[in-house]
């Protein structure tokens, strides 16, 4: 008997058709989960991800023109290692 082991993705939509779920399968154990929230310009606001036992949170401020002025993070006691900040690596290119 052969069972199926291959990684799947799972993504869920609003009713704008903007993506606000991914999930990350292998047969029926989800191996990352990341939930997305918008603002009304589509922009994504809020990101809450979820890779084995490590959680974290991302939170986006636009400007009036949409424009990425702010990014935070928010993780579980239990995040061994998250990725970067985006805005502190843009700075060090523009530095």
């Amino acid at each position: 008997m052969r069972t199926n082991t291959a990684l799947k993705a799972v993504y869920s939509y609003d009713i704008m058709d903007r993506v606000t779920g991914i999930q990350w399968l292998k047969g029926t154990n989800v191996l990352a989960d990341f939930d997305y929230g918008y603002n009304s310009a589509s922009m994504i606001t809020q990101r809450q991800n979820t890779v084995g036992s490590a959680q974290w949170s991302d939170a986006y401020t636009m400007d009036d023109l949409d424009r990425l002025v702010g990014e935070s993070r928010t993780q579980s006691s239990n995040t061994q290692k998250t990725p970067g900040s985006r805005l502190d690596k843009r700075q060090m290119v523009l530095a």
